[in-house]
């Protein structure tokens, strides 16, 4: 992708995001789109069939800001990266109630999947089998847990108006696991057998 192409697309990436916060996503024309990113028309077609496509570009990029997020603040432990997660979507509150009040949601969660597996990839280059097609069922799985629990805090932290600090919410994340696994009867035979009442296969597969 060269310099111009890269620059009219965050031009219009830009101005839908601004836009959207601005007025009803459906009264949002390309002829107003192209006028306020002050690009042609003809440069939109090339890169977009609909604005709807924009918009879903626009999504993309929010996430991919994710992976630098966490790239930025590392990720060497669950807090971390649950802090580093709210911190981001702190930031983004404006867009996000912005898709809400447009019943735009629902296309940013249908996405949130796939597009969270290329902001993993982002975050860690290394991990090459972070891809829903090809990874192992109990990876892929563990991680749809993950990304989905998150998300669900967030987006009720962010309707209820973030009173929470992310340092907080990552606290009784944290706090949670913690005294469920004081509980938990796997646990407890990980700790005095190293071994789990599971079958081996899917805990061999993990750690490979």
């Amino acid at each position: 992708m060269n310099r111009n192409t890269s620059e009219v697309e965050r031009r219009l990436a830009d101005t839908l995001t601004e836009l959207i916060t601005q007025k009803p996503y459906a009264e949002i024309t390309i002829k107003e789109l192209v006028l306020t990113a002050q690009v042609s028309r003809s440069s939109f077609y090339r890169h977009y069939t609909c604005i709807e496509d924009l918009l879903l570009a626009c999504m993309s990029r929010e996430l991919k800001g994710l992976a630098e997020e966490l790239a930025k603040t590392g990720t060497s432990t669950n807090y971390d990266v649950a802090v580093s997660y709210f911190r981001f979507w702190e930031k983004k509150q404006s867009f996000v109630k912005a898709l809400r009040e447009n019943g735009l949601l629902s296309m940013f969660q249908a996405n949130y999947e796939q597009l969270m597996f290329e902001v993993a990839q982002d975050a860690k280059p290394e991990a090459e089998d972070v891809d829903p097609a090809t990874a192992p069922p109990m990876f892929k799985y563990i991680y749809y847990y993950g990304m989905h629990g998150l998300w669900g805090v967030a987006n009720r932290w962010m309707l209820f108006g973030c009173k929470e600090t992310p340092e907080q919410l990552a606290s009784y994340i944290c706090m949670y696991f913690t005294n469920a696994a004081l509980t938990e009867p796997s646990v407890k035979q990980y700790l005095e057998s190293g071994t789990f009442p599971f079958p081996e296969d899917a805990w061999a597969m993990y750690l490979s």
